[in-house]
């Protein structure tokens, strides 16, 4: 098990761009790695690291991660973009789907993806006293929450392994990702509206949108 700092490079030699000196992008990396990290869970049993995971307003964040990326930005992408990560066959590829499945998300989309999954609400409300005080240390989320939502991984997972094999397309509605073919499936207005009233009674994160004989199908 590595530090999580060895996955941030990752992503931050991947999309550079990405990862201004901004929240935004200090969000998405953290996002990233959190997601990275229960493919890992899904795909192979254990995480990618052991770094504190805790339950802020804007979704779930790698605190170690968020403080060096907020305070000492410059060095951090340095570091990142100079000293290429020593992976595992299995590191690299979770890290792979993280970016393949989440990597064109917003840092607002990513946020509110991550507000669908329990662990977070659960850690959040425990830290959080009236409106405004948020307890940190109450925050942290543990393995054992984590774990009880690794099925939804796993299923988002093979709905990626479906539509992988064209040049997909991602849209978020309602917290929910669908993956759909754009020379298939043209996301017009009548669509929107139905997926949205879909995602209202959605049980999964994400779903493979595609027409069979010429009816709609969400899988």
């Amino acid at each position: 098990m590595k530090d999580a700092l060895e996955y941030a490079k990752y992503f931050i030699r991947q999309n550079p761009e990405h990862y201004s000196n901004t929240l935004e992008g200090n969000k998405k990396l953290n996002k990233l790695l959190i997601f990275a990290d229960m493919i890992n869970l899904a795909q192979f049993d254990e995480p990618l690291f052991a770094n504190k995971i805790m339950a802020f307003e804007n979704g779930f964040v790698v605190e170690d991660i968020r403080q060096k990326y907020k305070n000492n930005h410059n060095e951090l992408i340095c570091k990142c973009l100079t000293e290429p990560p020593e992976l595992s066959e299995n590191e690299q590829i979770s890290l792979q789907y993280a970016d393949e499945i989440f990597g064109k998300l917003s840092a607002d989309e990513l946020s509110e993806l991550s507000h669908t999954f329990s662990f977070w609400s659960e850690a959040y409300n425990r830290g959080t006293y009236g409106s405004s005080y948020h307890n940190k240390e109450r925050s942290v989320i543990n393995l054992e929450e984590m774990m009880a939502e690794v099925p939804k991984i796993k299923m988002l997972i093979e709905v990626y392994k479906k539509t992988s094999k064209v040049d997909s397309e991602s849209k978020m509605i309602n917290g929910i990702v669908y993956h759909y073919n754009p020379d298939e499936i043209q996301m017009t207005e009548d669509i929107i509206c139905y997926l949205q009233e879909f995602s209202e009674q959605a049980e999964d994160t994400s779903y493979s949108v595609y027409r069979d004989n010429g009816e709609l199908v969400v899988f």
